[in-house]
């Protein structure tokens, strides 16, 4: 519940920013029309960029003060030179007084924000629900910083770690139940406290909590430094460290990625729609059956969604539990046509205009194999912080039908960890040119028929 109103919250927030600098923007350049939204835009980019709408409750205005700063004065460079180039001399005052009202209408607009939020947290309402991993004297110092700053809107469901006194009533789990109740948890987030002698278990812990896809934090004290990319803030006495997961763990990049694989998939339809209804014509004609062959696949998050390809195979009741192989014998003749050339996931854009899947990313995978892998690999469960994609890092590098699950998982990890739109363009360039045809063989004959010695 607490994340759709998170991106609510995210989404006002959002919103209300583009109004207010494309309000102040109008007001000193009325005559700029495509300026002025440009300029909203510019705003709300750099903010997200910062990562002003990534954990709002626990940014000080202090901080975000910054970000604005930074934000309405990159935003106005930026539009400085492409709207003012005939006038600029004129305009120098014109633009000055655009960043500084940005700037003193954003603080006060966050500031009012904040006061407001305050107070419906501390009424009870937008409270995120949290566990704690850890059972010692840290874990009851955070709880204690909790109950007294009740205007960060959190909750302890409760404690996962040795049962004692102070925590019986809320205790969870024992240690040894960490990742079963990690792969089942309800929880927003969880936050680590450990006391001293078990700090050598963070790092699996969290690598425990990064394979399952839940968010976590850890207290440390002062003088411990995190060995993680991390943000920092503070809540009475404890200092809370936030890792970062990848860089498209960050709404504006994130949001980038989002907006190009709108504009890709649907541009894509568009064009290729002739061949898809060319495409559909021929699997119907190919043999009975439907169009479509849709598939329960493992998405962002771990949530589950209907993946759509050309069906290119006889109905069959591995469809769900094995993977095609050379050969296989489920393949229609038009089927095998279609795969040779990668032709039969051209519906995936449709998953991609939808917001299942990305262009590019981690391939996803059936829900069976998922759970065999989560276990058996490690680091397996991290691809699921994105988007699976259409083509991806480890496709374009050979890593796709029956190869090794190790090797993918390496590609996908490191794709995730070295995200850029750069890096997007040359694996969609890759894969237009070259990494569409895979080395499957074209089967001749029609389903039944077999060869004469």
């Amino acid at each position: 519940m607490i994340k759709r109103n998170q991106k609510i919250i995210n989404s006002i927030n959002m919103f209300l920013d583009m109004l207010v600098a494309y309000g102040v923007c109008i007001a000193f350049f009325p005559k700029h029309t495509a300026g002025d939204v440009f300029y909203s835009l510019l705003v709300w980019f750099t903010l997200a960029l910062a990562g002003l709408y990534n954990t709002d409750r626990m940014i000080g205005l202090k901080k975000k003060a910054g970000f604005i700063f930074l934000s309405s004065v990159a935003s106005t460079v930026i539009y400085a030179p492409i709207f003012c180039f005939q006038t600029f001399k004129q305009d120098i005052p014109f633009l000055f007084a655009t960043a500084c009202s940005v700037f003193i209408l954003l603080n006060a607009k966050y500031a009012l924000t904040r006061l407001l939020l305050n107070e419906i947290r501390r009424s009870g309402r937008n409270i995120k629900h949290i566990a704690v991993i850890g059972t010692g004297s840290s874990a009851e110092r955070f709880a204690e910083d909790i109950r007294k700053n009740r205007r960060y809107g959190y909750n302890i469901i409760g404690f996962i770690g040795r049962k004692n006194d102070k925590v019986l009533d809320k205790h969870i789990c024992e240690p040894d139940q960490l990742e079963s109740f990690l792969h089942d948890t309800k929880a927003d987030e969880v936050v680590i406290a450990l006391d001293q002698e078990d700090l050598s278990k963070l790092d699996d812990i969290l690598n425990l909590c990064k394979q399952n896809c839940v968010r976590a934090s850890y207290v440390v004290s002062d003088n411990d430094i995190s060995p993680w990319r991390s943000d920092t803030t503070v809540i009475g006495s404890s200092r809370l460290i936030m890792p970062k997961w990848g860089r498209l763990d960050n709404i504006g990049m994130a949001s980038f990625k989002r907006l190009c694989d709108i504009i890709i998939s649907l541009v894509s339809i568009v064009i290729l729609s002739p061949l898809m209804i060319v495409i559909a014509i021929g699997v119907k004609l190919s043999g009975e059956g439907p169009v479509f062959f849709c598939q329960e696949r493992v998405g962002l998050n771990r949530k589950l969604f209907q993946m759509l390809k050309f069906r290119s195979m006889v109905r069959n009741d591995e469809e769900n539990t094995a993977w095609t192989v050379e050969d296989d014998p489920r393949r229609t003749a038009f089927g095998s046509f279609l795969r040779k050339f990668s032709l039969d996931e051209l519906p995936q854009l449709f998953n991609v205009l939808a917001g299942s899947m990305s262009i590019v990313g981690p391939r996803p995978e059936i829900p069976l194999f998922v759970e065999k892998y989560r276990s058996d690999i490690p680091d397996y469960m991290m691809k699921h912080q994105v988007r699976p994609g259409m083509t991806g890092w480890a496709q374009i590098n050979g890593l796709r039908g029956d190869t090794s699950i190790e090797e993918r998982i390496k590609y996908d990890l490191w794709y995730i960890d070295n995200w850029s739109p750069l890096l997007d363009a040359v694996i969609i360039i890759k894969t237009i040119f070259g990494g569409m045809v895979n080395n499957e063989s074209i089967r001749l004959k029609k389903i039944g028929e077999t060869d004469h010695v």
